[in-house]
C-alpha cells in the first residue's frame, strides 16, 4: 500500500507505546514501507458429536514493518539509528549503547477529502542491513529497517497540533565517488568494490495474559531487556547486536535441558530428600 502520494514520519517517544502530545513529527525520505498487522486464528481440537467447532479464537498479534530508503543522514534517519544502536548521537558519533529508544511511526495517504492514516506505537529497530553497491540500483546505497511495533492504531486526521518538519540537513551521497571508507575492521584506506552489511538485535515478542499488562523495564548484565505490553503483547526483547558484513554469523545456542530429563544430585542430597519424605 505505498505510492508517490504518500508520506511517512516518525517522532520520538518519552514513554514507550505512547505518541507525545503535540508531536513534533520528522518526515522519512523512504522509498517503501511494507508490513501489516499479524493475527491468525486458532481453533479448538475438541470433537463434537455434531461435527460443529468447539471454539475459534485469535492468535497472538504482532506488528512487523520494513522501512526502506536511499542511504541518507538527516533527522529522520537519526530516530531509526538511534533506536537501532540504543544509543544517542553526540555530533556526529553515534556508538552502541543499553538504553531503548522507541519511536511512533506514522504513514499518511491521500485520500482527496479525507486522508487516511496509519500509526504504530512502541516501535523499535530489530535489524538494519546497508547495502552500497559500486553502481546500480538507483541510489549510492541502500538502507532496510526492519522494526517491531507495540500496537496499530487508523485514523482519518492528524493529531492536535502535530508539526512536520523536511527532512534536514539532507546530507547523502549521489555517487559512489562521494563515499570513502577510511577503515574497516582495523584495515586502513581499505579499497572497497561493495559493501553488504547487517546489524541486527535479534529482538523477540513475549506475550501475557490480560488487556493492559505493562511488565516495566528488566536490567540484565550487559543485555538491556525492555518490557511493554498493550492488549496482548507483553514485551519485545532484544539481545546484544549481531553486526556482520559480507557473511552471516551463526551463534551456538546455549545448552537447554530437555523436558522430561532430571537433573542428577549426590547421594547426601538423595538421602536428605528420602528423609523428608519419609517425615
Amino acid at each position: 500500500m505505498d505510492s508517490a502520494n504518500k508520506q511517512t514520519a516518525v517522532v520520538a517517544e518519552v514513554t514507550q507505546g505512547t505518541t507525545p502530545t503535540s508531536p513534533g513529527f520528522k518526515l522519512l525520505r523512504d522509498s517503501s514501507v511494507t508490513g501489516s498487522p499479524q493475527r491468525g486464528a486458532q481453533r479448538s481440537p475438541e470433537r463434537r458429536p455434531d461435527r460443529m467447532a468447539a471454539n475459534m479464537v485469535s492468535g497472538l498479534a504482532s506488528y512487523p514493518k520494513s522501512i526502506n530508503m536511499p542511504l541518507v543522514r538527516d533527522a529522520g534517519s537519526d530516530v531509526l539509528l538511534e533506536s537501532l544502536l540504543c544509543g544517542a548521537w553526540s555530533t556526529n558519533a553515534l556508538k552502541n549503547a543499553s538504553t531503548k529508544k522507541p519511536f511512533t511511526l506514522e504513514e499518511k495517504y491521500e485520500g482527496g477529502t479525507t486522508d487516511p492514516y496509519r500509526r504504530l506505537a512502541g516501535c523499535l529497530c530489530d535489524s538494519l542491513r546497508l547495502s552500497i553497491p559500486l553502481a546500480g540500483g538507483g541510489d549510492p546505497g541502500t538502507l532496510t529497517f526492519a522494526i517491531k511495533a507495540l500496537l496499530e492504531t487508523t485514523g482519518t486526521a492528524a493529531l492536535g497540533s502535530s508539526t512536520y518538519a523536511a527532512p534536514t540537513p539532507g546530507d547523502d551521497p549521489v555517487s559512489s565517488n562521494d563515499i570513502t571508507v577510511n577503515d574497516l575492521f582495523g584495515i586502513t584506506t581499505p579499497k572497497i568494490m561493495s559493501l553488504d552489511m547487517t546489524i541486527s538485535n535479534a529482538m523477540r515478542e513475549k506475550y501475557a495474559f490480560g488487556p493492559g499488562g505493562r511488565p516495566g523495564v528488566h536490567q540484565q548484565v550487559n543485555r538491556q531487556t525492555p518490557g511493554f505490553g498493550r492488549g496482548h503483547m507483553d514485551q519485545i526483547q532484544p539481545r546484544e547486536p549481531d553486526v556482520t558484513a559480507g557473511f552471516q554469523r551463526v551463534r551456538p545456542a546455549p545448552p537447554a535441558t530437555p523436558i522430561g530429563a532430571q537433573r542428577r544430585c549426590p547421594s547426601s542430597a538423595r538421602s536428605c530428600h528420602r528423609k523428608q519424605l519419609h517425615r
